[in-house]
């Protein structure tokens, strides 16, 4: 059994909305004809994410909204507290990363990117951005990125 691990921190609710639409597209992606899948999907708020997670999941979307042109601290808590522990085991899985944005999001996806660089893991898609209010668009757009990773992981692509 694989596991895709979706990951979010949330103050305002619009990193929520995304992060669940990121959910319910990798959830429906799996219900399949048949309703088996070789994944499993958890979704996480990123206070409740620790090595344990971590170490079981397959491959990660990454859902923050943009703090100070930065991540949240709830998910840079996330790094801080498995880095060490988890780095090595990480090395060659994939991910993908939503940003909730008030400014422009590059500030918290470029030191994303660069945190997972250290994991050893891959971008299996381009950064999903959203700047300010999300709209039906972004919604879809976390949708199909949710669908995407699941069926890719099944599928044993990523």
């Amino acid at each position: 059994m694989k596991t895709l691990l979706i990951m979010y921190h949330s103050l305002t609710g619009r990193t929520f909305e995304l992060a669940k639409s990121v959910c319910e597209g990798a959830r429906l992606s799996l219900a399949g004809e048949h309703g088996e899948s070789s994944v499993v999907v958890s979704f996480l708020h990123a206070r409740d994410v620790s090595v344990p997670e971590v170490l079981s999941a397959d491959a990660w979307v990454i859902c923050t909204p943009e703090n100070f042109g930065y991540m949240s601290g709830e998910v840079k808590a996330v790094f801080d507290r498995t880095y060490d522990v988890t780095r090595e085991a990480t090395a060659g899985r994939a991910y993908a990363l939503v940003v909730s944005a008030s400014n422009d999001g590059r500030g918290a996806v470029a030191a994303m990117e660069r945190i997972m660089v250290g994991y050893g893991m891959k971008a299996a898609l381009e950064p999903l951005m959203v700047r300010g209010e999300v709209g039906e668009r972004d919604v879809t757009a976390a949708h199909e990125l949710g669908q995407y990773m699941a069926a890719a992981l099944d599928a044993g692509l990523i």
